[in-house]
């Protein structure tokens, strides 16, 4: 029997790249090194799964039969980008290839043969929380300044969602040195607590506005994994199991020492200041006094910098001491005019706030010099 997809190019390319982007090899579990083309009753769909996390993505094509077929990514999404904007089909009569053709063009691949193979959409979901997509796509991205990227403390390479009070959710990423926390208000109290591994989060929010407007937080009785969904696809990811540094302690500490600064003058100083940190041990010192922050490096085999921020400060003389490659991956996400700075001592964890957007927080711990 014969099944086919015809479908424009561009369309089936983004889904594949949505699909296959987070995909992570496995011998245990075949399909995860695949992708997988759904057809019937006129719908086709195309998921792709591994052990973690999984995604279907409902396709805009006309479809002809019902069947499905596996297929290895790479030269499959390879050929179908040289094809332009054609349209394509895609054709089996078999189980061992499919015959993909567009204008003058014309290629066979083999299928990938896996009996059964999870589908994204199967399992216990219950209903959850609905998000805007937009603040959760940007609660997601603010938390992600701070993941860390080294796995082996797994609980500080997530996303960590904590229901608050007054209505509200808190979204916060850490890795131990520094971190970022953004808080999402709802209509009515919400109950989460739950911990979401960053990478396969980020594959599926990749080009989000086809998202929609809102989505949707599924959750299985286990607890064990989380279900997104949008309206152009469905996402599910196994939650992280651990328990996630307590930061609640760190957001108490009383301020003793608070300044304010131009944030475009901040940036550009550290941009200076960073070419020669490289060459003295990442660090750019920040010494705070009445009017004006002077900002430096010591000790630079390449040469020292210096910089002076106006600011207005309300302390004693502070040194301060960080890597500078926080102060910039926080100064890049930074879009308001003034930011102020808040700390207990110069070895206490300081606390940086955009002044034009006070839900969000970004902490860093200085270094000791």
């Amino acid at each position: 029997m014969k099944i086919s997809i015809k479908i424009i190019q561009k369309l089936l390319l983004k889904a594949i790249n949505l699909t296959s982007s987070g995909l992570k090899s496995s011998s245990i579990k075949p399909e995860s090194s695949n992708i997988h083309f759904i057809l019937n009753s006129n719908k086709a769909t195309i998921e792709a799964s591994d052990i973690a996390s999984g995604i279907s993505i409902p396709l805009e094509a006309e479809v002809l039969g019902e069947g499905d077929f596996w297929v290895n990514p790479t030269i499959f999404s390879e050929y179908i980008a040289t094809l332009g904007g054609e349209e394509v089909t895609i054709s089996t009569t078999s189980s061992e290839k499919i015959t993909i053709e567009a204008g003058n063009s014309r290629a066979t691949i083999p299928t990938v043969k896996i009996e059964g193979g999870d589908l994204v959409g199967n399992g216990p979901k219950e209903e959850g929380v609905v998000f805007k997509t937009s603040d959760f796509v940007n609660s997601v991205k603010w938390a992600s300044t701070a993941v860390a990227i080294d796995e082996s403390r797994p609980v500080l390479t997530g996303v960590l969602f904590r229901s608050d009070k007054n209505k509200s959710i808190r979204v916060v990423g850490s890795d131990g040195y520094r971190l970022s926390l953004s808080v999402l208000f709802f209509d009515e109290d919400v109950k989460l607590d739950f911990l979401v591994p960053y990478k396969p989060l980020a594959g599926y929010l990749k080009e989000w506005e086809g998202i929609g407007e809102n989505l949707s937080i599924l959750f299985d009785k286990e607890g064990s994994r989380i279900w997104i969904k949008g309206a152009d696809r469905l996402f599910y990811v196994r939650l992280i199991q651990g328990d996630f540094p307590d930061f609640t302690k760190i957001l108490s500490s009383e301020a003793v020492f608070r300044a304010e600064f131009d944030s475009s003058d901040f940036h550009r100083a550290i941009k200076q200041i960073s070419l020669f940190a490289r060459q003295a041990s990442n660090i750019a010192l920040c010494d705070f006094e009445k009017k004006k922050i002077y900002i430096h490096t010591s000790g630079g085999v390449g040469g020292n910098a210096e910089a002076t921020v106006e600011t207005k400060y309300n302390g004693e003389k502070l040194s301060l001491a960080f890597n500078y490659r926080y102060l910039l991956e926080y100064m890049k996400m930074v879009t308001g005019e003034t930011v102020s700075l808040v700390c207990s001592g110069p070895l206490a964890p300081v606390q940086f706030i955009d002044i034009s957007k006070k839900d969000l927080l970004h902490i860093i711990m200085p270094v000791r010099v």
